[in-house]
């Protein structure tokens, strides 16, 4: 199947360095969109612009910190970035073990990135997204 045409549109992808995150920024990339790629990881934004083409953005952020992540909106949006499409793929994995043995701090830990960093994130972009442009959430375990 051929990429969608993303000619002068930006793809952010939060998650973007590894795994799904980072197939869906060569996928962006190969389709002609601008792409900006976050992680938590400085290492891992470098891993991943190395492999991304040149004119890729890469930033680090706490995705867990709602906060943090509009500033990243804001800073983009002022140098005259807006978002066209936003892809939350960050997440850590979650063991899946008995009830009984569940370390419920982990847990937290997990829902934390997986379900209220992406919800701190939306919140934060709706402001910054173009009229027409997409959010898309990801989610599972490792």
């Amino acid at each position: 199947m051929a990429p969608q045409n993303l000619d002068s549109q930006h793809v952010v992808v939060l998650g973007g360095t590894s795994g799904i995150g980072l197939a869906t920024a060569r996928q962006a990339c190969a389709a002609g969109a601008t792409v900006t790629v976050v992680s938590s990881n400085p290492a891992s934004v470098d891993r991943a612009l190395a492999e991304l083409p040149e004119g890729t953005h890469g930033h680090a952020v706490d995705l867990t910190d709602a906060a943090a992540v509009g500033r990243l909106f804001a800073r983009l949006a002022d140098s005259g970035i807006m978002i066209d499409h936003l892809a939350y793929t960050a997440g850590e994995p979650l063991a899946l073990m008995p009830l009984a043995e569940l370390d419920l701090g982990r847990a937290r830990e997990f829902f934390a990135l997986r379900y209220f960093g992406a919800l701190g994130a939306v919140q934060a972009a709706t402001p910054y997204l173009r009229d027409g442009g997409s959010i898309t959430l990801t989610t599972g375990t490792a």
